[in-house]
């Protein structure tokens, strides 16, 4: 599985770096993105220059984090979805 640091106290974790100067453009899932033929997360970025990058990871990997994102903070969609099941749709 590829690696990926999950940061639970990220403000601040990126000080290099103008967080607030790209654009997230689209997220997408792959159905066999992974080299072992499982589903992968790509997730595309506009810079303030107008160029665009592409990150890509484990459906798993981004399913974990934002697990223990919500464990951290609480489920946002329970304040738009109140009557929505735990854990998303269904």
């Amino acid at each position: 599985m590829t690696p990926l640091k999950i940061i639970l106290e990220g403000d601040g974790a990126f000080p290099k770096i103008d967080i607030d100067g790209g654009e997230l453009k689209a997220i997408a899932v792959l159905e066999a993105g992974m080299s072992g033929g499982s589903p992968s997360v790509a997730v595309l970025l506009e810079l303030p220059t107008g160029e665009k990058v592409v990150a890509q990871t484990s459906l798993a990997l981004i399913a974990t984090a934002i697990d223990m994102f919500i464990v951290k903070h609480g489920d946002p969609r329970a304040a738009v979805m109140p009557d929505a099941p735990p854990g998303g749709s269904n």
